[in-house]
């Protein structure tokens, strides 16, 4: 299909939000050079795309599009036909707006426990898809988890690796000793996700990185992990630390400081 008509952008866009799936919808917006229609539209996915706009500029289209999957912002580029090549904002020959439907961040918290039942309901309260992992089917029940998309009953670190992570993916570590920890950890060390973070003390956090950095992962890689995990806000109850965890995950999720907003300087009145 070359070219894609507004009833079928629409299904394609519900699919996506029904599905989780994301998808950008490049979309013509200027053209002063080779007579491309204003509306013309091609459907990016990050593993296939529909519809074409121009053959010189395809490739480069799409390669934008699914890094405005990754980034999760919309936003306008600019093309120019000679080099078939994105040129910025604006300056080229012809302009496309991406308009991004979003992949939905993903929240697993490995580990069933008492910070894990306030931790999933702000995480879903937050927008996340959340999943809970434990390896004991009496605490990884939905009557203790009714936030959670998916609860799963297995082997911490086996079945942690099962489970795909991606840029969008935040992994929250609150098992119940520093074995399963280490396990889980050898796990996202090989991986990309947004977010690794692990509780613990600074003991309990200090022990499972040596013996981590013996096993031969690279310092730089270990410093990666948000161990001990959260925002220092003095929280000591179940619900606090949670939103302690969260706000740190919402803090790299966004680019925030984690610093206070009030102002600092003298007011008059």
């Amino acid at each position: 299909m070359n070219h894609q008509r507004l009833p079928d952008v629409l299904d394609a866009a519900i699919q996506a939000q029904q599905s989780g799936e994301g998808l950008a919808i490049a979309t013509v917006i200027r053209d002063s050079v080779a007579g491309v229609e204003p509306g013309r539209r091609m459907l990016i996915w990050i593993d296939r795309s529909e519809g074409r706009i121009d053959p010189r500029l395809d490739s480069a289209i799409l390669a934008d599009g699914r890094a405005a999957i990754e980034s999760g912002r919309s936003g306008v580029r600019s093309y120019a036909f000679e080099s078939g090549a994105s040129v910025g904002m604006q300056g080229g020959d012809l302009d496309v707006f991406f308009d991004l439907i979003a992949r939905p961040s993903m929240l697993v918290i490995v580990g069933a426990g008492h910070i894990a039942v306030p931790l999933a309901r702000l995480g879903s309260l937050l927008d996340f898809r959340v999943t809970v992992l434990d390896d004991r089917p009496e605490f990884a029940t939905p009557e203790r988890f009714p936030d959670a998309s998916q609860i799963i009953v297995g082997p911490y670190g086996q079945t942690l690796d099962s489970l795909p992570s991606d840029r969008d993916s935040y992994v929250v570590l609150v098992t119940r000793g520093h074995v399963h920890d280490a396990a889980c950890l050898e796990v996202m060390l090989k991986r990309d996700a947004g977010y690794v973070g692990m509780i613990g003390s600074r003991t309990r956090v200090r022990t499972v990185m040596r013996h981590l950095a013996a096993t031969g992962y690279p310092i730089e890689r270990l410093r990666l992990i948000h161990a001990p995990i959260g925002l220092d806000l003095g929280a000591r109850t179940p619900a606090e630390i949670a939103l302690s965890i969260m706000a740190e995950i919402v803090k790299v999720r966004r680019g925030g400081t984690g610093k206070s907003m009030a102002l600092t300087e003298k007011l008059s009145v």
